[in-house]
C-alpha cells in the first residue's frame, strides 16, 4: 500500500492542478480516506473447503487485483489471481501452498477424493486452463493434460474411486468458452482482419435463422472421459455439449445432461431471460462396458435436476416438449436400460420454481426408494407429493421456498432455515434445529447443488444450531463459543468438531479463522490497510412506494463530515429493494466498477434508494423520475445532503432506468449512465464475440427483453411500438440533464444512437468507450480511468464536493495526459 506520507503530497499536487477535484482531507489525526488505489489494491479470499476425513483446509487467497499478469479473462482474473493454501485441521498450521508470485497463472481448490487424501485442482494460465490432482500430505502434484469445463449447471468433474475420475474436458488447454470468450474473440477477430489485408482468403463469418440455424460452427465437442489416475488410461464415455454429470452412488452409471439442436420458439411464447436456447438430451453411459443410450429422445430435459435414488436403480429427471411449456412437462424415472416411466400426478402440475430472471427449474427428490416431487395443487398452492409404501398418494404441503430432503439420522427430512422438520409432519426434536452447513464443497456440483441436492449427500452436513454447537446424524454435539457478530461460519468439518469463519472488522479487513472448543487460529488476513482508512456512516432512510408500501433505502454520509450539507448520488437500480444496508456501501466489498466509497471519500453523499417497481407488460417506469426526486428530499432532510445538488447513476438496468427518468425530470444537475440501453431494439443484435464463437448458441436478449428486466412482455416484430414507447431514445428531446454515457466493446448494451441524438440536439453529454471490457470492468487503469471521469463529472455540473479553503485558478487536468492522469489517482479515491 502506498505511505500516507505520500498520498498527502500527491493531494498536495492535485490542489494546485485542479482544486475542484480534490478529495475530503483527513482531519488533523484523523485517517485517510479510501482512494482508487485502496482500491484496485485490494485481495481476496476465495473459496475455503475441508476434507473428507477433517484432516485439511484448503483455502483460496487472491492477491491484490492490480497485481495480475493480465486482465484478458475479464472476471475470472480473480482465478488468475489466487493461491492455494493447506492447513493441518489439528493446529491450523500451513503445510503446503501452491502458486505463482507473477500471478501469470492462477490456482483454485476442486472436488476432493473419497477419503480426502487426494484433491482437484484448476490451473489458469495466460495460454491455458488444466486440471491436477494435488497430494494434500505431501503438496505434490500431477497435471494432466485435460481442460476441464467449469461446474456451472452442474457437476463436470466427479471422483469414481480414489484412483479414479470422471473428467467434462476437452485437450491440450482450450480455454473453456465461459472463461476465454472475449480474449478469444480478440484473437479471431485479429486473424481476420489479417485475412482481408492480405486479400487472399475471405474474412466473412456468418450465422442462421430458421432451417439453417443449426449449422453454425458449435466448436471443439466436450468429452466425458474416465480417467485411471494409477496408469494413465482415459476412456471416451459421452462427447457432446456436456453441461452436467451425475454419477449413481454404485459408480457404475453416469447421467449425463447435452445441450442439442437450437430452438426458435413461437411468437406466441413470452421468453424469459433464462428460457433455454437448445434442446436438451440425457445419456446414460455404463461405466464398465463403455456403451451408453439416450432415454425420451424426442423429449427437452430441464438442467438442474438429476438425482439418483440410494439404490442407483432409477434416476428422476423432468422434460418437456421441445418448445413446448415448461408447466406441461413431466417428471420422469430413467433406469440403465434407458425406459422411463413417467410419474402420475393425477390432477396437480408440475410446480416450475423460477422468476423473470433465472432458468425454469422442477424440483423433485427421493424419500429413501420413493419420489418425491414438487407439484401445484387446484387450489395454487405448493406441496410434495409422494406415494407411502403401500402406494396410496400422499400430499404434504406447507412448503416453504428454498427447502429441500435431506436423509438424517435415517430418516427424510426437509431442511429449512430454522431447521430440519420430518418430511411426513412429525414435530421436529428439539436437537436437529439450527441450518445445515457443508465442508465448502457444495460449488462442486454447480447450480444443481442449491436447487436439487441428493439426500444423500446433503445429509453428509452438519447442523449448526443458534448456540453456534454442531452435530452430526449421530454422534454428540461439539459447541465453540459465541460467534462475534461480524463472523460467519464459511465450512463445518464432516467430523463436526470445528468450522472455519469469516470476519470482516467494521473497516472492512477480513480474517479467516479456525474455530475448535479450545479456541481459534487465525488462518488468513487480508485488506488490514482498510481498517487505516475512514468511512462515512451509513444510515437508513426511511419513506413509502408508489403503492403506500413502507420502505427503506440507505444513504453512505462523506468519509469526512463536511461544513455544509453535501452533494448527492444516487445509485438507482429499479426492481431493487434493500431491508438491510447494501453491501456495496459497506467497507470491504471488493466492487471495482462504480465504487460508493470513492465517491464518498471525494466528498458526496451517496443514496441507494429500494425500487420495488419492476418493468413489465403493464408497468413502464413512467413515475421513475419523480419517485427519485421524492426519495432525495427525504434523503436529504435534517441537512444530511444538499438536494439542490443531486446527480444520478445507473448502470446496466439502472443505466436504462436513469435514463428513463432523465426524459421525465430535470430535477437532477447530473446523470450518468453506464452499459445499459437506450434503444430497446438494440438488445436483439447478436454478440459480435457469439458470432465468432458459436458454441454457445446465437447471443441475442430477447429473453431479457420480452419476460426479464425489459419486461415488454412481446417480440419486437409483433408490437414494434411497445419498443419506441419504453426507449430512452424516442424520448431523446426532453433529455435536458448533462449525460455521461459509459459503455464497452464487449458488453451488448449501447449508447451510440441516443449520444448521436443529444448531439444533433446540442446537449450536453459525453459518450465514453472502453475497449477489452464487458459488462463490468476489469483493467485497473480502466477503472481509475473510470472514477477520474466521474468525479470530473460531478464537479463540473454540480459543483465542488465541499469548501475549498485555498480555491486557485487553474483548469481541468487532462486525462488523455499520463501525467495528469497519474496525479489526479494518486491524490482523488474513486
Amino acid at each position: 500500500m502506498k505511505p500516507f506520507l505520500g498520498l498527502v503530497a500527491a493531494a498536495t499536487l492535485l490542489v494546485a492542478a485542479s482544486p475542484t477535484l480534490c478529495q475530503t482531507p483527513a482531519q488533523p489525526g484523523g485517517l485517510p480516506p479510501f482512494t482508487i488505489d485502496d482500491l484496485v489494491g485490494q485481495e481476496g479470499i476465495g473459496n475455503v473447503r475441508i476434507s473428507p476425513d477433517s484432516r485439511w483446509i484448503v483455502l483460496e487467497r487472491q492477491a491484490p487485483w492490480n497485481s495480475a499478469s493480465t486482465y484478458k479473462y475479464d472476471f475470472y482474473t480473480e482465478t488468475l489471481l489466487s493461491r492455494l493454501q493447506v492447513f493441518s485441521a489439528t493446529d491450523g498450521v500451513l503445510r503446503q501452498s501452491l502458486e505463482d508470485p507473477g500471478h501469470s497463472k492462477g490456482f483454485v481448490s476442486g472436488p476432493f477424493s473419497p477419503s480426502g487424501a487426494q484433491m482437484v485442482v484448476y490451473r489458469l494460465s495466460e495460454t491455458g486452463w488444466s486440471l491436477g490432482v494435488m497430494t494434500l500430505a505431501t503438496g505434490a502434484m500431477r497435471w494432466l493434460d485435460l481442460s476441464p469445463e467449469p461446474a456451472r449447471f452442474g457437476e463436470t468433474v466427479v471422483w469414481r474411486s480414489e484412483s479414479e475420475l470422471l473428467v467434462v474436458a476437452r485437450r491440450n488447454g482450450v480455454l473453456p468458452y465461459i472463461i476465454g470468450v472475449y480474449a478469444q474473440s480478440v484473437v479471431k477477430q485479429t486473424e481476420l482482419w489479417r485475412r482481408a489485408e492480405a486479400g487472399h482468403s475471405p474474412s466473412s463469418i456468418s450465422i442462421s435463422s430458421g432451417a439453417a440455424r443449426d449449422t453454425r460452427d458449435k466448436g471443439t465437442p466436450l468429452q466425458l472421459l474416465r480417467v485411471d489416475l494409477t496408469t494413465g488410461r482415459e476412456t471416451l464415455l459421452v462427447e457432446g455439449a456436456i453441461i452436467d454429470v451425475s454419477l449413481s452412488p454404485d459408480g457404475q452409471t453416469a447421467a449425463a445432461l447435452l445441450d442439442g439442436a437450437d430452438i426458435q420458439y413461437g411468437l406466441d411464447t413470452v421468453l424469459f431471460t433464462g428460457t433455454p436456447k437448445r434442446v436438451r438430451r440425457i445419456l446414460l453411459a455404463d461405466l464398465e462396458t463403455g456403451s451408453s443410450v439416450e432415454p425420451l429422445p424426442d423429449q427437452d430435459f430441464t438442467s438442474h435436476l438429476m438425482t439418483w435414488s440410494p439404490r442407483s436403480d432409477r434416476l428422476i429427471a423432468f422434460a418437456r416438449q421441445p418448445g413446448g411449456r415448461f408447466e406441461a412437462g413431466r417428471f420422469w424415472l430413467l433406469d440403465h436400460s434407458g425406459s422411463a416411466q413417467a410419474i402420475d400426478l393425477d390432477t396437480a402440475t408440475p410446480w416450475i420454481d423460477g422468476d423473470s430472471q433465472t432458468i425454469p427449474i422442477a424440483r423433485a427428490s427421493w424419500d429413501d426408494d420413493r419420489p418425491v416431487v414438487q407439484v401445484r395443487l387446484a387450489d395454487g398452492s405448493k406441496a410434495w407429493l409422494t406415494n407411502d409404501r403401500s402406494g396410496r398418494r400422499r400430499i404434504f404441503a406447507q412448503v416453504e421456498d428454498g427447502e429441500a430432503l435431506v436423509r438424517f439420522d435415517g430418516a427424510t427430512f426437509l431442511a429449512r432455515q430454522t431447521g430440519l422438520t420430518p418430511l411426513r409432519g412429525e414435530p421436529s426434536p428439539a436437537d436437529l434445529q439450527g441450518r445445515l452447513v457443508d465442508a465448502g464443497t457444495a460449488s462442486d456440483l454447480g447450480a444443481r447443488a442449491t436447487q436439487n441436492p441428493a439426500p444423500e449427500r446433503l445429509g453428509q452436513s452438519v447442523l449448526l444450531n443458534a448456540q453456534d454447537c454442531l452435530r452430526r446424524s449421530s454422534g454428540p454435539a461439539h459447541c465453540f463459543g459465541a460467534l462475534a457478530d461480524d463472523e460467519t461460519v464459511v465450512a463445518a468439518s464432516p467430523d463436526a468438531t470445528f468450522v472455519v469463519t469469516r470476519r470482516r472488522s467494521p473497516g472492512g479487513a477480513t480474517q479467516v479463522r479456525l474455530r475448535t472448543d479450545t479456541g481459534a487460529v487465525e488462518l488468513a488476513s487480508v485488506n488490514d490497510d482498510l481498517d487505516r482508512r475512514s468511512w462515512g456512516a451509513v444510515v437508513p432512510i426511511e419513506h413509502t412506494g408508489s403503492e403506500g408500501q413502507p420502505l427503506r433505502s440507505w444513504l453512505l454520509l462523506p468519509a469526512v463530515p463536511t461544513s455544509s450539507p453535501p452533494p448527492v448520488v444516487v445509485i438507482a437500480y429499479p426492481g431493487q429493494t434493500f431491508p438491510t444496508p447494501p453491501g456495496r456501501l459497506l467497507p470491504g466489498t471488493l466492487k471495482l466498477h462504480i465504487n460508493p466509497a470513492i465517491l464518498s471519500a471525494a466528498g458526496y453523499a451517496v443514496l441507494m434508494p429500494s425500487l420495488p417497481q419492476q418493468a413489465s407488460p403493464t408497468s413502464d417506469l413512467d413515475h421513475l423520475g419523480p419517485e427519485l426526486v421524492s426519495i432525495v428530499q427525504m434523503g436529504c432532510a435534517a441537512d444530511r445532503c444538499d438536494a439542490t445538488r443531486a446527480a444520478l447513476v445507473g448502470h446496466s438496468f439502472g443505466g436504462y432506468g436513469v435514463l428513463r427518468a432523465a426524459t421525465q425530470t430535470d430535477d437532477f444537475k447530473a446523470i450518468i449512465a453506464s452499459n445499459g440501453y437506450g434503444d430497446l431494439s438494440e438488445a436483439y443484435e447478436p454478440r459480435l464475440y457469439s458470432q465468432l464463437s458459436g458454441e454457445a448458441g446465437v447471443a441475442i436478449q430477447s429473453g431479457w427483453l420480452e419476460g426479464g428486466q425489459g419486461g415488454l412482455g412481446v417480440p419486437l416484430g409483433t408490437n414494434p411500438n411497445r419498443y419506441v414507447e419504453r426507449s430512452p431514445l424516442y424520448a431523446v428531446d426532453r433529455i435536458r440533464t448533462p449525460i455521461l454515457l459509459i459503455q464497452s466493446d464487449f458488453d451488448g448494451s449501447r449508447f451510440d444512437s441516443i449520444f448521436g441524438a443529444l448531439y444533433r440536439l446540442n446537449r450536453e453529454a459525453e459518450l465514453v468507450t472502453y475497449f477489452g471490457q464487458s459488462h463490468e470492468f476489469a483493467s485497473p487503469a480502466n477503472i481509475r480511468d473510470l472514477h477520474l471521469r466521474i468525479l470530473d463529472w460531478f464537479n463540473r455540473y454540480l459543483g465542488p464536493s465541499h469548501p475549498i479553503e485555498t480555491p486557485l485558478p487553474a483548469s481541468r487536468p487532462n486525462l488523455d495526459r499520463t501525467e495528469d492522469e497519474k496525479t489526479v489517482g494518486r491524490g482523488i479515491p474513486d
